[in-house]
C-alpha cells in the first residue's frame, strides 16, 4: 500500500520536505484562484466555478469545500472523480511527453493534480519514491486546500475571482 511506499521513501521525502512544502503552499491557494478566474474569464456561472475548485483533492475532502463554498458537492465530486481519472489514464503520458523523469517532479505533479487516482497509475507503473511524493503531497493539498477555506478573505478572494 501507499502507507508501505512512503516509509520506505522517507530519505527522498525527507530530503525534499522544504521544496514540497512550498510548493504546496503556493500550489494549491494560487491553483484555487487561477482556476477560479480562468472559469470567470471563460464566462461559466459563478456555483459551477466555484464547484469545480475543490477538484484537486479527494473526494471527501472535495464534497468538504463544496459545502464551504455553498455550492452542489456533487458537482464537486464529479469534478474530482474526473480530474482523478484523467490523472490516472494520461498523467504519465503527459509528463513523458513533457520529458519530466524526477521522482519528485512526477509525484509531486500527480499529486497535485490527480490525487489517489494518479499516484495508484504510478505505484502501478513501479514508480514507488513519484507513488510516495504523490501521496503525500495529495494529502497536503487537500487539508491546505479545507484550510485555506476556512480564512474568510481567501474565501472572500475567491468568490471575487469566482465573479460571486
Amino acid at each position: 500500500g501507499l502507507a508501505f511506499r512512503v516509509r520506505q521513501q522517507r530519505k527522498t521525502l525527507r530530503e525534499n520536505a522544504a521544496p514540497l512544502a512550498l510548493a504546496v503552499s503556493v500550489a494549491v491557494p494560487g491553483g484555487l484562484l487561477l482556476a477560479a478566474a480562468l472559469g470567470r474569464a471563460c464566462g461559466l456561472p459563478a456555483d459551477v466555478v466555484l464547484a469545480s475548485l475543490p477538484k484537486c483533492t479527494t473526494t471527501g475532502l472535495a464534497v468538504h469545500m463544496a459545502a464551504a463554498l455553498g455550492v452542489d458537492p456533487s458537482l464537486a465530486a464529479a469534478g474530482c472523480a474526473l480530474s482523478g481519472t484523467i490523472g490516472l489514464a494520461a498523467g504519465r503520458g503527459i509528463m513523458d511527453a513533457m520529458r519530466i523523469r524526477g521522482a519528485t517532479a512526477r509525484g509531486a505533479a500527480t499529486g497535485a493534480s490527480s490525487h489517489a487516482a494518479g499516484t495508484a497509475a504510478l505505484a502501478a507503473a513501479g514508480e514507488d519514491a513519484a507513488a510516495a511524493v504523490s501521496g503525500v503531497v495529495f494529502a497536503l493539498s487537500g487539508v491546505v486546500g479545507v484550510l485555506l477555506l476556512e480564512v474568510p478573505s481567501f474565501r472572500a478572494a475567491l468568490f471575487a475571482a469566482a465573479g460571486a
